[in-house]
């Protein structure tokens, strides 16, 4: 008998598969999509800690087999799994398939840069630079263990956990939200799949032009973030980036929702 395909369900039957697959996680309270999987977020209850976890499957990926998808997937896990065991780098904790299709474990933050950038009166100057500095010290770390380039650093990638919370006493200082970077999908892309893309408004010049890429090229999209971080959401080619991008609000022009537009952006002097 033909085994179902887990991406031909929909929305619904896809929950109950994972509720059913995972057993003790709970229920599947809500679904995200990223450029390369689809995120589900499971409440185990109020008396769990962690109270939320999420399941990442796989994206479907045009002009690509279902195995060769699935081997991509693996291969990302691998390489996170080499870089984890540092405290600013987002971790898998378990792995499982459902229905033949893999998927990984993480607990889930609820926060993130991008939410921090679109509410930028929460946050000081002193936390958003040492939120940036976070980001470093885990990259610096990744790097050390194979890391060649992300490829897709941007705000939504960055989650965000504040720890003020856990400990006592602690003296009133803005340097408690510690970043952690998620969505290892296109890390060392180029070289194992000669994958060059990732988010169009943080991609740097090699990446549109398809040569080698480097730790230079996450630096690209760090100095991005942080434009956006400290101009309030402002991105460097001068649109609020959120009303434009990825889709533009009510009468706003569809100019940067086009990739030639940010190609010619990164790549001018």
């Amino acid at each position: 008998m033909e085994q179902i395909d887990f991406h031909a369900l929909d929305e619904h039957q896809k929950k109950l598969m994972l509720e059913i697959a995972l057993g003790n996680k709970g229920k599947c309270v809500s679904v995200s999509e990223g450029m390369c999987g689809e995120i589900y977020v499971f409440d185990q209850g109020g008396n769990v800690s962690p109270r939320y976890v999420c399941a990442k499957i796989p994206k479907p990926l045009t002009n690509i087999s279902v195995e060769e998808t699935n081997n991509r997937f693996v291969n990302e896990l691998k390489n996170q799994l080499s870089y984890n065991q540092q405290r600013f780098v987002h971790w898998a904790f378990d792995f499982s398939e459902v229905l033949g299709t893999p998927l990984a474990l993480f607990r889930y933050w609820g926060s993130d840069l991008e939410k921090v950038i679109r509410k930028p009166e929460l946050s000081s100057k002193v936390e958003k630079l040492s939120i940036l500095v976070y980001v470093c010290s885990g990259l610096s770390h990744c790097y050390k263990r194979g890391l060649v380039a992300h490829q897709d650093l941007k705000p939504a990638n960055i989650f965000l956990k504040n720890v003020k919370s856990d400990f006592c006493d602690l003296p009133d200082l803005d340097i408690y939200s510690l970043a952690l970077i998620a969505d290892f999908g296109l890390a060392n892309a180029s070289l194992d799949s000669s994958v060059f893309g990732g988010s169009r408004p943080y991609m740097a010049p090699e990446q549109w032009d398809e040569f080698e890429l480097s730790p230079k090229t996450d630096v690209f999209a760090l100095g991005v973030i942080l434009y956006e971080l400290m101009s309030g959401g402002f991105h460097p080619v001068g649109i609020k980036l959120s009303d434009y991008w990825p889709m533009p609000l009510k009468n706003n022009s569809k100019k940067w929702t086009k990739a030639d537009a940010w190609r010619k952006w990164a790549k001018s002097a």
